[in-house]
């Protein structure tokens, strides 16, 4: 059995990469005007010349703050599939910039096991099922939790972030979802693109793809919409 990611070092190579790599493309934008958020310089048609770096100027990858202080917050999600089991990890990252100094920090947050009617998270045993959030998100009948409760603890794990947190989702091994049983028919590696150009949350890549019938297809069928169920 491949071994659970505990930590920032557990994290496979290309991740750790494709993550680095996003949080260094955000841009800033100040005073209706972008710059690079390496050197600092004024970005000319989306090229930072001093850096020899190319940015897509897109909402998710720009940052409306002023140099010497901010602090921005990122999420990224990454599937991991375990004998057919599918497990899923959010891993927050925090940049913080004081007086012109940069940090960044990683941690794994969760890791979710992702079942067809709802979601453990591995650390406590927190179980969410997808029922609870049809009654009580989606169509606000706020159903008590002892309706669905079992032998796992019924709880709700928190779907939603806040709106100041970007979410992205490492996309390299999406296609990996075709071989189990619980995604191969969801299509989600068809969102790729799609989730790392738009706002989206936890239930965008569980109670979505898996619940919703031709989720996948009313998502490709809204570009330019929120992807917010």
């Amino acid at each position: 059995m491949n071994k659970i990611w505990k930590n920032y070092e557990d994290i496979p190579n290309e991740i750790k990469k494709f993550m680095n790599d996003t949080i260094n493309s955000k841009v800033l934008y100040i005073d209706n005007n972008y710059y690079c958020p390496i050197c600092r310089k004024k970005l000319d048609n989306n090229k930072c010349d001093h850096c020899n770096k190319e940015y897509k100027l897109i909402p998710k990858y720009t940052l409306n703050e002023n140099f010497s202080d901010y602090e921005d917050h990122n999420y990224f999600y990454a599937f991991d599939i375990v004998n057919n089991d599918v497990l899923l990890y959010s891993i927050e990252n925090v940049i913080t910039v004081s007086n012109g100094e940069r940090k960044s920090l990683f941690r794994i947050e969760n890791v979710y096991k992702i079942y067809k009617d709802g979601v453990l998270y591995l650390s406590d045993n927190t179980y969410c099922y997808f029922k609870w959030i049809e009654d009580n998100i989606i169509n606000d009948h706020k159903v008590s939790l002892e309706e669905y409760s079992n032998e796992i603890t019924n709880n709700y794990i928190e779907f939603d972030l806040p709106p100041w947190i970007f979410t992205y989702i490492y996309p390299n091994n999406l296609e990996e979802l075709k071989e189990t049983e619980l995604y191969k028919n969801s299509n989600l590696w068809k969102l790729k693109e799609y989730l790392n150009n738009n706002d989206f949350t936890l239930k965008e890549l569980t109670f979505g793809p898996l619940c919703i019938k031709d989720f996948t297809n009313l998502i490709l069928s809204s570009q330019g919409e929120s992807s917010s169920l």
